[in-house]
């Protein structure tokens, strides 16, 4: 006996090709600003109670 039955498969093929490359690139530039300073001030309760603290260590 004889019985014809469907095969469906799945196939995966490329459809485009991307070319990636990379430049390096050095340069030397002199930058007039004026510089900030920024301070934090942490509480030591919220250090201890989300584990900072124990991090730390």
């Amino acid at each position: 006996m004889h019985e014809e039955r469907a095969v469906a498969a799945k196939e995966t093929v490329p459809v485009e090709r991307v070319r990636l490359g990379t430049q390096t690139v050095q340069e030397e530039q002199s930058v007039s600003a004026e510089v900030r300073e920024e301070h934090i001030d942490v509480d030591a309760d919220e250090a201890t109670r989300t584990g900072r603290d124990r991090d730390a260590r």
